[in-house]
C-alpha cells in the first residue's frame, strides 16, 4: 500500500506573500476602485436641470458651456427627452 503525501503544508510564510490572498483582497478591492472612478466620471458630468415652465412643459437648457461646440448635440438630446412635439426650430408636427 501507498502512502499519500499531505497536500497543505505547514510553512511559515508570511500571509502577503501567499498568492490566493491576493486573489481574495484584489476582487474587492478592484470594485472599490472603480465605483469610486465612476463617483468622479458622474460629479463631474452632471446633467442638466430640467424646468417646468407655467404651461406644463419641460424647458432644458439648449446651450452648452460658453465657446463650446456641443450646441446641437445637446439641442438634439435635449429634443429627443422632450415631450413636446414641434419645438425644435425646422420640426414638423
Amino acid at each position: 500500500m501507498t502512502q499519500s503525501k499531505p497536500t497543505a503544508t505547514n510553512d511559515n510564510t508570511p500571509w502577503w506573500k501567499q498568492p490566493m490572498c491576493w486573489v481574495v483582497i484584489g476582487g474587492p478591492a478592484s470594485v472599490v476602485v472603480a465605483s469610486l472612478a465612476t463617483a468622479v466620471i458622474a460629479w463631474k458630468h452632471i446633467d442638466p436641470i430640467i424646468q417646468e415652465d407655467r404651461s406644463g412643459a419641460s424647458k432644458v437648457e439648449l446651450e452648452g458651456p460658453p465657446g463650446s461646440s456641443t450646441g446641437p448635440a445637446l439641442q438634439g438630446r435635449n429634443h429627443a427627452a422632450s415631450p413636446v412635439r414641434g419645438s425644435m426650430p425646422g420640426s414638423h408636427p
